[in-house]
């Protein structure tokens, strides 16, 4: 299904955006997005129930009944199967928004220091943040080291590693 006003809602909490048939857009509709660089994402319009900031990952909010409730993901959450995509802008809790949920992401927020290509997943350190899943012939997933990567880093990014960071990124499908 193709919409009208999109780019020009900036990501944030959005009421007055229209399908192409003149239709208001349905909290937990999936939208496909093509950049004008010619990428192409897969976005869900999704309700904030503890508030997102640009780039957060975040996972269904279990408190809720509806899969359009997501909630920034707690360290708990890991490497854990439970990753719904990843906030398009900053909103308020309560507020409703853009959820990057398959294909290119521009801006996850991930850690200071990672390889391009490299297998991402969510953190088990900092909330809502992706960081790196390091797979080789040696990583064995175990109930302490569970490796479940959600994206896959598009660009390298070397800075300290007190500095906060956004990169681009594929994700991976997920539960929709």
């Amino acid at each position: 299904m193709g919409f009208t006003g999109f780019p020009t809602t900036a990501f944030g909490d959005v009421t007055d955006v229209w399908t192409s048939t003149n239709q208001p857009v349905e909290l937990g509709q999936v939208f496909l997005y093509k950049t004008t660089g010619g990428l192409w994402s897969l976005l869900k319009y999704c309700e904030a129930t503890d508030g997102w900031f640009k780039g957060d990952c975040l996972i269904h909010d279990p408190a809720k009944n509806d899969p359009a409730n997501l909630e920034i993901a707690p360290t708990t959450a890991g490497g854990l199967p439970l990753f719904r995509g990843i906030a398009a802008a900053t909103v308020a809790s309560g507020s409703r928004g853009w959820v990057y949920v398959g294909g290119y992401c521009p801006d996850a927020s991930m850690p200071s220091l990672h390889a391009s290509g490299q297998p991402m997943r969510m953190s088990a350190t900092t909330a809502g943040k992706l960081s790196s899943a390091v797979i080789n012939a040696s990583a064995a997933c175990t109930a302490t080291l569970l490796l479940h990567p959600v994206a896959i880093s598009l660009d390298a990014q070397t800075g300290a590693s007190t500095t906060p960071s956004f990169g681009s990124c594929v994700i991976y499908g997920v539960y929709l």
